[in-house]
């Protein structure tokens, strides 16, 4: 290989090194803050923002249909877990 071609590799190499390393400090940056997004409603916080009744009730008909779906899938992998033994 001439040394102009390697040259030219060489530059290219770290041409596309710095751009996946931009894209990674990019995503980081997008992950740290979904993560702190994610802390701030799964902590005491969600719980300020209902503000009446309807709210409340709003709220305790979706965690009592996320229970009985969690369990109703609980259930659904137990069965298929019996069967196959």
């Amino acid at each position: 290989m001439s040394p102009g071609a390697r040259q030219a590799k060489i530059g290219l190499l770290e041409s596309m090194l710095n751009a996946s390393s931009s894209a990674l400090v990019a995503m980081a940056s997008q992950l740290s803050e979904a993560e702190e997004r994610e802390r701030a409603f799964s902590s005491r916080a969600r719980w300020q923002h209902v503000r009446s009744m309807a709210d409340a009730k709003s709220l305790l008909q979706y965690v009592l249909s996320s229970a009985v779906e969690a369990r109703f899938l609980i259930h659904c992998c137990y069965e298929v877990e019996f069967i196959s033994v």
